[in-house]
């Protein structure tokens, strides 16, 4: 199925480049050989793990990543994709709930891997693991494609999703599925061998798919991009320029990064299409298409985990928007609004959003239970999914999105279902009530705070280090609200619309507040104040304490690194939190020992006030026109 059509692209443009890295490039014949190796690595594990089914990835974002994503595919195996970033307690109920026995990883995870696997709740499932670097050690690894027989059916994928039981939950996908919707992304897009296409996804979501088959199977060039160590806001404008780029495919909230970043003065010739998927689209992006690409069309990729992609809405820059709808369903693709009888709702009426399509998952992994809830047969549309979505048809007969019906959202496109969050908070000793709620900011964005009871006075930094434990760092608050008491309805339940409507967003924090005492201190302090919309930062305060984000760190990166005339990798500013040790940080990137006045040449002097000065007009801006 996926692999067949991959290796016969192969055949018909060996020479083309199939993947482009900042170091590393690879021809289609170069990946498939490299994805050869990969797979006839696998073979070499023990025989009790080699017929396990499943094989986990813990990969970095890059070439090693698609090319063992096709070497398990070649296999006939399941891959099983798990971010390296995911804490610990996360990753080792992964390992034991997908039942696989072995990993596939980089050398550099190997101490963490052999830590998990000698825990007790994992060493009983005798798991092995083989490192990436190993494909290259063993010279005698074959490069030939490995001869094997996959049926349309098999699952390629397990990809764990937020549960709101407090588990992760596992979303299966079929060879024959992913076929049906790259050919439709095709379709769509009109994807050719001429195109170069955009991976900003993890592969732990399934967007990566989308990018991915959608590139390899039509000879397109693919370009992976991991904006935390990568890309700076200046350098991503000027990637797509100079590698001519043709369609960008990301979140909305990352596409909303990178043109606040703009001038107008770019010029993006080459980007035929933007595709904004994993969060519902707003005006604000439809407004920033048609500010900064005139000559590009813009698509809202409408779809969830369990069946990829449904409806695709496409807008054109003179286009007049009115509503904000979901789109055109896929070939073969229906979709209903119903209420909770089943039947379809009148005009204007809100109802959950029902798909009906070929390609929808089989269910979760070992959740038979929830499967049945969601998922059902009909004889006439054939497999049906409840979203979960709320929508209602409009006079013209298109959907428009309203939200959704439970406690589930989307943050940098992965699902975060809100009572997951919740039943961890709830296991700390000290707390005894919490309710998450999602909040909008005034340009229309979400974050989450988690307001809460307890026993005691409780510090934020503490509360993020507890989540981390178990969460990933996007399901991980924004703010948290300690309340005297909950508001609660008149059936007794907590009052999650008054909760919502609170002004109040920040956690007392237990610090003593610090000023600034250098340049540098104070240009680092200036800088969050502006990204934060913050009145006050002392050199002591977290970053992530005050309500930042990685994005937020991102627009910090490239303030700073215009201010200090000094190139920094994005993801080195997340290992100094505070203003304090960023600017000692920042200031030996200068050459510095201590950030102090009198250390600071005169130039730097100069150039950090010009900085300050223009963060302040900044902020004198935005106070404005607010």
């Amino acid at each position: 199925m996926l692999i067949q059509k991959f290796e016969k692209q192969v055949t018909r443009t060996p020479e083309k480049i199939a993947v482009k890295t900042e170091k590393r490039t690879y021809t289609y014949d170069e990946l498939n050989r490299y994805a050869n190796r990969l797979a006839h690595l696998i073979e070499t594990s023990p025989p009790a793990h080699n017929k396990n089914e499943t094989v986990i990835l813990l990969l970095d974002h890059g070439v090693d990543m698609i090319a063992a994503i096709l070497a398990v595919l070649k296999k006939g195996k399941t891959y099983v994709p798990i971010s390296p970033a995911y804490p610990p307690k996360r990753i080792s109920y992964m390992l034991i709930h997908s039942q696989s026995s072995l990993i596939l990883t980089h050398a550099k995870y190997q101490p963490r891997v052999k830590e998990w696997l000698e825990k007790p709740e994992t060493r009983e499932q005798h798991i092995s693991y083989l490192t990436i670097e190993q494909a290259e050690e063993i010279h005698t690894l074959p490069q030939h494609n490995p001869q094997r027989e996959v049926l349309a059916e098999k699952p390629a994928y397990i990809m764990y999703t937020s549960g709101s039981t407090g588990k992760p939950k596992g979303v299966i996908q079929t060879h024959e599925n992913v076929l049906y919707y790259i050919k439709n992304w095709t379709r769509r897009f009109s994807i050719t061998a001429d195109d170069r296409m955009t991976l900003f996804s993890s592969f732990c979501h399934d967007g990566s798919l989308q990018d991915m088959f959608g590139a390899l199977l039509n000879g397109a060039a693919l370009y992976p991009i991991d904006i935390r160590v990568r890309e700076t806001s200046i350098k991503l404008s000027r990637f797509l320029i100079e590698e001519k780029i043709t369609i960008w495919h990301s979140v909305p909230s990352l596409y909303n990064f990178f043109v606040n970043t703009l001038t107008g003065k770019e010029t993006f010739e080459h980007l035929r299409f933007i595709l904004l998927g994993g969060e519902p689209l707003r005006e604000y992006e439809i407004n920033m298409f048609k500010k900064f690409f005139p000559q590009s069309i813009l698509a809202n990729v409408y779809g969830q985990t369990e069946s990829s992609v449904d409806s695709i809405w496409i807008i054109h820059p003179q286009d007049t928007v009115e509503s904000l709808i979901i789109g055109e369903p896929l070939d073969n693709t229906r979709i209903f609004v119903v209420d909770d009888t089943g039947k379809e709702t009148d005009l204007l009426k809100i109802g959950e959003i029902l798909v009906a399509c070929p390609a929808i998952s089989p269910g979760y992994w070992k959740d038979t239970v929830t499967s049945e809830q969601v998922f059902a047969h009909d004889p006439e549309f054939g497999r049906l999914y409840w979203t979960g979505d709320l929508g209602r048809v409009l006079p013209d007969g298109n959907i428009e999105f309203a939200g959704r019906k439970d406690f589930q959202m989307k943050i940098r496109g992965f699902r975060v279902e809100l009572g997951e969050i919740e039943t961890h908070l709830l296991k700390h000793q000290d707390i005894k009530e919490t309710a998450v709620i999602n909040k909008i900011t005034g340009n229309g964005s979400s974050y989450l705070t988690a307001y809460i009871t307890a026993r005691q006075e409780l510090n934020v930094s503490q509360l993020r280090q507890y989540l981390a434990q178990e969460l990933p760092d996007y399901m991980i608050p924004t703010y948290f609200v300690q309340l005297e008491q909950m508001p609660l309805t008149g059936s007794g339940k907590i009052d999650r619309k008054a909760l919502a409507a609170l002004k109040k967003d920040h956690l007392k924090l237990k610090r003593t507040y610090v000023k600034p005492a250098t340049d540098m201190e104070e240009l680092v302090a200036n800088t969050w104040k502006e990204v934060l919309n913050l009145e006050e930062v002392g050199i002591h305060d977290n970053f992530f304490d005050l309500g930042g984000n990685s994005f937020d760190i991102l627009k910090v990166h490239g303030m700073l690194e215009e201010a200090i005339k000094k190139e920094i990798v994005p993801a080195r500013m997340f290992a100094y939190p505070t203003v304090a040790s960023l600017a000692l940080f920042l200031a030996q990137e200068c050459g510095q020992q201590e950030p102090v006045k009198k250390d600071i040449p005169s130039q730097r002097i100069q150039e950090i006030n010009k900085a300050k000065d223009r963060l302040q007009q900044r902020g004198q801006r935005r106070r404005q026109s607010t």
